[in-house]
């Protein structure tokens, strides 16, 4: 039975299991996700991060959710992604990242022993991703589990519905996964519960295409800051403090939305062995 070395991660709550593509038999499956983040029966996480390089030897993060679908880009689990490579690859503290949303420089401070990365998360787009996202932006109206909602679309290199108010666990759990899989988003999006609590401090709670409900989502944040920005409820060229159930995030955006800069901590919780089953060995 093969063995396969992993370590698990968890940024603000936020966990992930780190895999180095070269110990894997083959291309990482849906199946293989399912069975490795299962919470019963496997390690128990978000999803996977995986390790593989880009032939100029810069570093590439797939990334496949929980339910064995992929995500073009995960804040939390690039954070910890990065933290990886410092401690345990001997990458330099200022490191850049490849992601199917592209390159995302890094840079990963200690402070003893509590590990924080400093993300360049780049430009917020419009839902097409073709034009940055614009305080011109207005909120669509759309029917969810037979009530009216309104909503901001973004993008922060994946697909995110913003949704602002005050919003009871009950009501989230209800809307939440039925906005994600409205045949309004083909392909499903993020969702993200917005409560401004102060001047440049939010409160977000996340549904995750892919994921369901985890207690962090940095890009989830990312577009809560933005649009926030965008509608005045937050300011550009500022540290804007998201509280996230597993934690906190900080954000600053410029006010063109063309950059900007996430900071948080990223926590290595354990490593170790797991013997794959037959199926998944081939």
């Amino acid at each position: 039975m093969q063995k396969l070395p992993f370590v698990k991660y968890h940024g603000a709550g936020n966990d992930f299991v780190f895999l180095d593509k070269r110990h894997l038999p083959s291309e990482p499956s849906p199946e293989l996700a399912i069975w490795l983040c299962h919470r019963n029966f496997g390690i128990g996480a978000d999803g996977l991060l995986i390790l593989s390089y880009e032939p100029s030897g810069t570093p590439r993060m797939t990334i496949i959710n929980s339910d064995g679908s992929k995500a073009e880009m995960c804040g939390n689990g690039i954070r910890c992604f990065a933290s990886e490579l410092v401690q345990k690859h001997n990458a330099p503290k200022s490191i850049t990242i490849v992601t199917d949303a592209g390159e995302k420089p890094c840079r990963v401070s200690d402070s003893n022993g509590r590990w924080t990365v400093a993300v360049e998360m780049g430009p917020i787009w419009d839902e097409g991703g073709k034009a940055l996202l614009s305080r011109a932006i207005a909120p669509e109206t759309i029917e969810v589990a037979g009530r009216l909602l309104q909503f901001y679309p973004a993008s922060t290199g994946n697909p995110h519905a913003v949704l602002f108010g005050r919003f009871s666990r009950a009501e989230m759990e209800k809307l939440g996964p039925a906005l994600t899989a409205h045949p309004r988003f083909p392909f499903q999006t993020n969702v993200e519960f917005v409560n401004p609590r102060n001047r440049n401090e939010l409160d977000v709670t996340v549904h995750e295409r892919g994921a369901g409900f985890t207690l962090a989502c940095g890009t989830g944040s990312l577009a809560s800051v933005a649009v926030a920005i965008a509608t005045g409820a937050c300011d550009p060229d500022q540290t804007v403090l998201v509280h996230l159930p597993g934690g906190d995030l900080k954000f600053n955006v410029v006010p063109d939305f063309s950059a900007s800069l996430m900071e948080g901590p990223a926590e290595r919780v354990f490593e170790g062995t797991i013997n794959l089953p037959e199926e998944l060995a081939r």
